[in-house]
């Protein structure tokens, strides 16, 4: 279980070299996510608007079950973070987080009741259950077309 409170950077080198997309632009093994994502979409500019569906993420996804139901595999649990340029921690809450990020806001900084807090962190889980996801039959050109761009 990630901890939300802080920050990792995640070693992604060897499956990055697995298929052939690492270089000297990307020169630390130890990388952060964010950074392969600016690197792929934003220097490249994909467009992917043909190879993706609109998906609701279920109280229980995390990004590896995710990958393991769409894909058959938890070895693409980092792409449909990367397309919607999202990190582990943009997802939505399970209840048992969302309650305890809500007990802490409400404990640190009493400016409203804690019902509204956990109201307004429901909202926002509502929101981030709206993602884009690479269809599965897809996911193995992207893979390539995404090597061979930051090759």
């Amino acid at each position: 279980m990630f901890d939300v409170t802080k920050t990792y950077s995640i070693d992604l080198s060897s499956y990055l070299k697995k298929y052939n997309i690492i270089n000297s632009s990307l020169q630390t093994p130890e990388i952060e996510f964010k950074q392969v994502v600016n690197y792929v979409y934003y220097q490249n500019k994909i467009d992917i608007s043909n190879i993706t569906d609109d998906y609701i993420l279920s109280i229980t996804d995390r990004p590896d079950t995710l990958s393991l139901k769409l894909y058959d595999t938890t070895d693409y649990w980092w792409v449909n973070l990367a397309i919607n340029n999202i990190s582990y921690y943009d997802f939505p809450l399970d209840e048992i987080s969302l309650n305890s990020l809500a007990n802490y806001l409400y404990r640190e900084y009493r400016e409203y009741s804690l019902d509204t807090y956990i109201q307004f962190l429901e909202n926002m889980n509502v929101e981030k259950r709206k993602i884009k996801i690479i269809k599965p039959e897809n996911i193995i050109d992207f893979m390539k077309e995404l090597g061979g761009l930051i090759v």
